[in-house]
């Protein structure tokens, strides 16, 4: 077809001649269609990946030359879904609070302070951000429970995250509130009225600029460690670059994924 289609190589041994794929690329394994694979080290061309495989494969005589992720079928998905009331999520890494503000600059003035033009606001939102964001569609989907292990700071950013958390049905008991940290926070003004269309201002974030304190790790890694005998997945989203996936945190997690724990990273 010559259209490109989106892959992802997961893993190539060359000697053996395995490949394994994502989402569209098995129709593309069966199809022999060429797709160009970018962001790795050497260009590789896939087409001729399949002719080498497809020569080993006929060599070697064995069929499992190509290993393929297959796209779920519906009815498969609707189990999957059915049985999500029964599984127990935890969910540990970066949160933070998103907050928009919709400015209607048809009603603004210059301001008699500064030469600007302030951005009178008409409407407000927040909503869960980052890894809060994934515990939130964690929780639509009604899982048996899921439990959250972060770091906020003690400020209305982070009473107001714990708050939505808590309105989506979220265990907020593991979210630890330190004095030396503050909840990190990106807020986006929107202007309307200039022209039909509305736009975002550049944002206005609250982050860390250092890594959680000693104290904090320690508290994290317990808490996550507690969490761990009660849940049957974790979830881990490692978003900030000052955020509470520390080296510590992180040999944690490996160390309950190999004592048999279903560890999904982000």
């Amino acid at each position: 077809t010559g259209q490109k289609l989106d892959m992802r190589i997961r893993n190539t041994i060359t000697g053996q001649g395995r490949i394994l794929l994502t989402g569209l690329s098995a129709l593309a394994a069966r199809a022999g269609i060429s797709a160009g694979i970018i962001r790795l080290q050497f260009p590789i061309c896939i087409k001729k990946c399949f002719q080498s495989f497809r020569t080993q494969k006929r060599e070697s005589g064995s069929e499992k030359m190509i290993d393929t992720y297959r796209i779920i079928e519906k009815q498969r998905l609707k189990e999957i879904l059915n049985n999500i009331k029964n599984v127990r999520v935890g969910l540990i890494g970066d949160i933070s609070l998103d907050v928009y503000w919709r400015a209607d600059m048809t009603k603004s003035e210059l301001s008699r302070e500064t030469p600007h033009y302030p951005l009178p606001v008409v409407e407000e939102w927040m909503s869960p951000g980052a890894g809060g964001n994934a515990a939130a569609n964690i929780a639509a989907l009604k899982p048996a429970e899921i439990k959250v292990v972060s770091l906020t700071g003690r400020d209305w950013r982070g009473a107001e995250l714990i708050r939505l958390l808590k309105k989506s049905g979220i265990n907020t008991k593991g979210i630890i509130k330190s004095k030396e940290y503050v909840t990190n926070a990106y807020c986006k003004p929107l202007r309307k009225g200039i022209s039909d269309l509305e736009y975002e201002d550049p944002r206005i974030d609250f982050c860390n600029y250092m890594m959680p304190l000693q104290h904090d790790e320690e508290n994290l890694i317990k808490i996550l460690d507690e969490i761990c005998r009660e849940v049957d997945v974790l979830c881990v989203s490692d978003q900030f670059e000052y955020g509470c996936i520390t080296p510590a945190v992180r040999d944690k997690i490996v160390e309950v994924a190999r004592n048999g724990l279903t560890v999904v990273v982000d």
